[in-house]
């Protein structure tokens, strides 16, 4: 059985139709089972977290950075890091230690991230189904989740 794909239009937060494309993204889990983002914190609901809720448009915190360990240079804009092929995400997963997920994400405003080490894109908006975070996690994983 085939997913349903992802890709479609999503309406912005000043009402403008997006075009979204499917896309894949690392997260950690949470003891609850929840994704996390790997590294920063971002705003949502007026505080500072890594949980990333599901079904919500997250618009990418926006900020001048540098690669890790590169704190000169042009640098680039911020945003939600993501890669198109789902087989490039898992072998970019082998830089991590476990508990890393590949899972599938909608997101839209994509750019390529300068001078990185892979084909990761850059992503302004980026959306999480509950249904494509399920499917993600082992059936341990699921049920532990599913508890709570």
């Amino acid at each position: 059985m085939t997913r349903p794909s992802l890709a479609g239009r999503l309406t912005g937060e000043s009402g403008e139709n997006m075009k979204t494309i499917e896309a894949y993204r690392l997260f950690r889990i949470g003891s609850d089972g929840s994704p996390m983002v790997l590294f920063h914190g971002f705003d949502h609901g007026g505080r500072r977290t890594r949980k990333v809720p599901f079904d919500v448009l997250l618009r990418a915190e926006e900020r001048h950075v540098w690669n890790p360990g590169a704190r000169t240079g042009p640098g680039f804009t911020s945003g939600w890091h993501v890669l198109l092929d789902r087989d490039a995400c898992l072998e970019y997963r082998r830089r991590f230690v476990s508990g890393v997920v590949v899972c599938r994400v909608m997101v839209a405003d994509l750019r390529p991230k300068p001078r990185g080490r892979c084909d990761v894109q850059l992503a302004r908006y980026m959306m999480l189904s509950r249904e494509d975070w399920m499917r993600a996690l082992t059936p341990a994983l699921r049920s532990r989740m599913l508890a709570a």
